[in-house]
C-alpha cells in the first residue's frame, strides 16, 4: 500500500466517524433530546457530571446531549 492509499484509507475513517456522530446527534434531537456544544475539556466535566446530572446524557466529541432540559440548561450555564 502506498502513502496515498493510506491517507485515502485515514481520511475515509474520519469522514465516516462524522458522519456516524451526525447521525447519532440528529436521532437524539428527533427522539427529544437537548444538544449542547462544547469545547470544555472533558477530564474537567467528569466528576461534575456524575454529581449534578440527574438524567441520561450522551457526548460524542464536543457534542452533549441531555434527555432532561434542566440538566442541559445547567451544563450550558456551567460549561458554556
Amino acid at each position: 500500500m502506498d502513502v496515498e492509499d493510506e491517507l485515502a484509507g485515514i481520511l475515509q475513517d474520519e469522514i465516516n466517524k462524522e458522519i456516524i456522530t451526525q447521525i447519532r446527534v440528529a436521532t437524539h434531537i428527533e427522539n427529544g433530546w437537548h444538544l449542547i456544544i462544547s469545547d470544555a475539556p472533558m477530564e474537567d466535566i467528569g466528576g461534575w457530571m456524575q454529581t449534578n446530572i440527574q438524567d441520561e446524557w450522551r457526548v460524542f466529541f464536543s457534542n452533549w446531549l441531555f434527555k432532561d432540559a434542566k440538566d442541559a440548561v445547567l451544563f450550558r450555564l456551567t460549561w458554556g
